[in-house]
């Protein structure tokens, strides 16, 4: 993506969460390759296991720090599990505490 170099760097130093990618195809992909390329750093969620191998290797590209699951049916404390660590392409048994979603949710009472 060609991005004039005026406003390459626009969004340095901002975060966002993407949701909705299904594909390479998705408009939420676009936007996410975007968000990147004008520097900000992305979050990347999959809806279900069948999505994952899909979403995965896009989260890749843009260097995401977290991939992770978000079913919006799915009541808010479930959704936030041990996942919320994951980059792309670790599985559950290599995630941890250190993420900054986890000491957020347990501050809050979740």
């Amino acid at each position: 993506m060609s991005i004039p170099a005026v406003k390459a760097k626009l969004l340095e130093g901002r975060k966002g969460l993407i949701v909705g990618i299904a594909n390479d195809r998705s408009i939420a992909w676009g936007c996410a390759r975007a968000f990147h390329a004008f520097g900000a750093e992305v979050a990347v969620t999959y809806l279900n296991d069948k999505a994952r191998p899909h979403v995965e290797p896009l989260a890749r590209e843009l260097d995401a720090p977290l991939f992770l699951p978000l079913d919006v049916a799915v009541p808010a404390r479930s959704r936030l599990s041990s996942s919320a660590s994951r980059r792309p392409g670790e599985s559950s048994t290599s995630s941890s505490t250190r993420s900054p979603f986890r000491r957020r949710m347990r501050s809050a009472g979740g």
